[in-house]
């Protein structure tokens, strides 16, 4: 009778320590799928910004200004470009919060700022 007592609470507490792992990971596994879908967004939009930087250095050196930079090289409507004819800058929100900007000064990163209608980011 005491065997079959001792089974029982080991299968119990097997059975336990099992549901608490399965909690546990699932846990993890739902924490750092959002923290890899935030990299994976912002990768991409380093990505694409690095693009437009290519397209706006080969305008410039078509154009010799920026003057109409924004409407040539059909920007997303989640991207704010402003151009002058010496200087841009394009800046999108980011997942992390801020946003991430781009200027012909060549600054590149995240700002906590917009930069408005500026052609600079801010820094």
């Amino acid at each position: 009778m005491q065997r079959s007592g001792l089974k029982d609470i080991i299968l119990t507490v097997l059975l336990f320590v099992g549901v608490i792992g399965l909690v546990g990971f699932t846990i993890m596994f739902l924490l750092t799928s959002s923290v890899f879908e935030d990299t994976v967004s912002d990768t991409k939009i380093e990505t694409q910004f690095t693009q437009y930087i290519n397209s706006a250095d080969s305008y410039n050196a078509r154009m010799t200004d920026y003057i109409g930079l924004c409407d040539a090289i059909g920007l997303p409507d989640t991207v704010s470009c402003s151009a002058t004819a010496e200087a841009y800058a394009m800046e999108t929100s980011v997942a992390t919060g801020g946003f991430y900007c781009i200027d012909s000064s060549g600054f590149v990163g995240n700002t906590t700022r917009s930069k408005g209608s500026q052609t600079t980011c801010p820094r």
